[in-house]
């Protein structure tokens, strides 16, 4: 038998490698013993061990025969005595001697110190099961599939406290649905379930991707079968109170025609059995839980999902606000999209009829979601809105035909005034208008950006790339009414979201064609650093632009653990500003501006004869040009974007000054002085035991374009490399940095 051969060669394989690794409990003993097994299983490992010659050259059997009788093993092997007169009298000039016993009441003692293999230890690791059961069975599967079956084993024996009956079995049914059945590995552990006391579902491990080579998924899956299904067929709910069999033969009758013939029947006499009948659960689990329709006679019966159209129809028939709001003409196009929806065989038409009726369809999210993504295929999400913008770029000219004519970019956002004005939080509205207004002007008329549902005559700023300016005029616009209009603060999922319907026109002769449309969808991580960008920005202007900020990390978790400094955590700060803990820079009357310091600085280090008059003048001149340059550069992000000419003239003036410094403030006084505080200008020194730095900005692909060629002036960053905790890994790029001076860039570098 298939099962005993299993059992068998677990039993001998884990004996070989307990005998072959000295030094291991019980090793310098050399003896063991089979605990507690069956009279077939003894007999199996005995078989085992005798089938493999090297193994057996090693080991001394010496079974008693009581434990074993009927079993036919070779009488050579075979003592009239029980385990107890091994341990005290038996002796072998080979390297172990393995015995057996059973549930003798007065051998606990003498057994103590004997290393036992029973049930437990077989137990203990997955190896050994996939080894027998590939040898026992015949199958040499790919080192992929080996592997998946070794985490499904390893995941079954953690969720579980299966006999050693149950594991040879459902190996023993791996074995026939690979072979018998032809089935992938994932697909035979689902057939195998009815082994363990489970009902079959071959597809249930078919993700390819969840259940692969880690153990943990399988374990998760496990537990949640074990958990739900395993009561079902002794008639038990998840709580353990028993199931009416009257509402059982109702949910049967009910989905019959959704029920296999076979399963069904096998169904009904389960329904009919008494509590605890193993024949009926036996033959019930035999027939797949999906595929077969067993889980409908177990489900409470849900409400089959309409076709699209059809709750489209039944929306505006029952639940849209507006009544009547369906003419005739959407009827018929949603009566003939009834038969086309199945082939996915969506039209121009239908997509006019979407964005016609839209604002009315989103009134059920649900159903104004299945509409997007039957026209638009599944969005394409982002958090930095460059990438994503590459992302759709991407996308939709892949596998797209040279040009016939000019293409263009159209992005359209549904979003209607008062979800801009009161629905969106405001710190992510200026965040986006800050950090990517400056997309518009680059692509200029290469892409199209429209924001649908304004008002024909709101004559409105821009609310995607002025929002500001947007919610300072809606706030205008109310001013005499009775609730006053405030920034949102909410941090819900979809206040801090914008979709845009993307299209890529090809115009040609005065003609647009349509080539291929998606979806993005933006969004901001609200415990990422950097929503308060905007607001930070403008309270440094307040007081000068030019300084550097501290704030405090916090040591301790919400959990009570220690943690480190995240950028993508605000929970890892304390509160600078107010109580907002993602915000980098404090109240405008607790900072503290560089720009009369530096200034001083350079005086005294004049007076006190460490510069001459000609290097004072030469570091002022170049100090006051990258002052002048930083400031705008900053009022200019805040106020059109970073595709201005002061943000690289910032930089170049940076690095000019850096290369100044690089020849006249050559002292280590100088340096420790003055350079120092130069090189910390736009920094965030994150204060604590272990300092640590946050520099601006965050992407490195963003920083290398504004970096100046020159690296000369890299010396200048050695004392903050080689000193504390830079939040940086790419030293390369945080020199090309330092030569920049790219400060103004707000987003956060990690």
């Amino acid at each position: 038998m298939l099962t005993d051969r299993i059992i068998g060669r677990v039993g001998a394989d884990i004996l070989a490698k307990r005998i072959s690794n000295p030094g291991q409990p019980g090793d310098s003993a050399a003896l063991f013993r089979l605990d507690k097994l069956s009279a077939s299983q003894v007999a199996a490992v005995a078989r085992a061990i005798l089938a493999n010659s090297d193994l057996h050259a090693q080991v001394d059997l010496m079974i008693p025969e009581a434990l074993v009788e009927g079993q036919g093993l070779p009488p050579e092997i075979l003592i009239q005595h029980n385990a107890g007169y091994v341990r005290n009298n038996a002796a072998t000039a080979k390297a172990a001697i393995l015995t057996a016993n059973g549930n003798e009441h007065n051998l606990a003692d003498t057994l103590g110190h004997v290393m036992a293999i029973g049930a437990k230890e077989m137990r203990a690791e997955a190896e050994p099961w996939v080894e027998a059961t590939l040898h026992a069975g015949g199958i040499s599967p790919v080192s992929d599939d080996r592997a998946v079956f070794d985490a499904a084993l390893g995941g079954l024996l953690a969720s579980s406290e299966l006999s050693l009956v149950q594991l040879g079995e459902f190996c023993s049914a791996i074995v026939d649905a690979i072979s018998t059945h032809g089935l992938p590995i994932r697909d035979a552990v689902g057939f195998a379930l009815p082994s363990s006391g489970l009902p079959k579902d071959s597809s249930f491990f078919s993700n390819t991707k969840t259940y692969a080579a880690l153990r943990k998924p399988w374990q998760k899956a496990f537990a949640k079968l074990f958990a739900q299904r395993a009561p079902l067929l002794k008639k038990l709910r998840q709580n353990g109170q028993p199931l009416d069999p009257e509402e059982l033969v109702e949910r049967i009758e009910a989905n019959s025609a959704d029920i296999a013939d076979a399963a069904r029947l096998a169904l009904e006499a389960f329904a009919a059995a008494p509590v605890g009948d193993a024949e009926a659960s036996d033959a019930l689990a035999q027939f797949e839980w999906e595929a077969d329709g067993v889980y409908l006679a177990f489900d409470k019966p849900k409400e089959k999902q309409l076709g699209l159209a059809e709750s489209t129809i039944h929306f505006f028939d029952h639940d849209c606000d507006q009544e009547n709001a369906l003419d005739a003409e959407g009827r018929k196009l949603l009566e003939d999209l009834k038969g086309r929806e199945r082939r996915s065989d969506f039209t121009e038409e239908d997509e006019e009829f979407f964005v016609k009726q839209r604002r009315l369809l989103e009134q059920d999210a649900k159903l104004c979601s299945r509409w997007e993504k039957a026209l638009y295929g599944k969005p394409i999400e982002c958090n930095d809105f460059f990438d994503g913008f590459a992302r759709v770029v991407n996308s939709l000219h892949a596998g797209l035909r040279d040009p016939q004519g000019d293409r263009i970019l159209r992005f359209s956002v549904a979003k209607g005034r008062k979800e801009w004005r009161e629905r969106f939080n405001y710190d992510a509205g200026s965040y986006f208008s800050a950090m990517y207004r400056g997309l518009k002007e680059l692509m200029g008329l290469k892409a199209e950006w429209k924001v649908e549902r304004l008002g024909s005559n709101a004559n409105l700023p821009d609310p995607l790339f002025e929002y500001e300016a947007f919610f300072a005029k809606e706030k205008e616009l109310r001013s005499d009414k009775k609730n006053k209009l405030k920034p949102n603060s909410s941090l819900s999922r979809l206040a801090l979201q914008i979709k845009f319907d993307v299209a890529l026109v090809q115009v040609s002769k005065d003609k647009e064609t349509v080539l291929a449309k998606t979806q993005l969808l933006w969004s901001y991580k609200p415990t990422a650093i950097g929503l308060s960008m905007v607001a930070d920005m403008r309270r440094l202007l307040e007081k000068g632009a030019v300084g550097s900020t501290e704030v405090y990390r916090r040591l301790v978790s919400k959990k009570g653990g220690v943690q480190n400094v995240s950028l993508h955590d605000t929970g890892t700060l304390e509160a600078t500003y107010s109580a907002d803990a993602g915000s980098l820079v404090p109240a405008a009357n607790r900072l503290r501006s560089l720009r009369h310091e530096i200034k001083g600085r350079i005086k005294d280090l004049a007076e006190e004869g460490r510069l001459t008059a000609h290097q004072r003048d030469e570091i002022r001149s170049s100090w006051d040009k990258f002052e002048e340059d930083y400031i705008k550069a900053m009022q200019d992000f805040v106020s059109t974007g970073l595709h201005g000419e002061a943000v690289m003239r910032q930089a170049e003036s940076f690095g000019a000054l850096l290369s100044t410094l690089m020849a006249h403030a050559r002292g280590d006084v100088c340096r420790s002085r003055f350079v120092s505080e130069v090189l910390s200008i736009g920094t965030v020194c994150v204060v604590g035991s272990n300092p640590a730095m946050i520099i601006p900005p965050w992407h490195p692909e963003r920083m290398k374009a504004l970096a100046v060629k020159s690296r000369r002036v890299a010396g200048f960053a050695t004392h903050l490399l080689s000193s504390g905790n830079i939040l940086y890994g790419d030293r390369e790029i945080f020199r090309a940095m330092l030569e920049s001076g790219v400060w103004a860039r707000y987003n956060w570098l990690e």
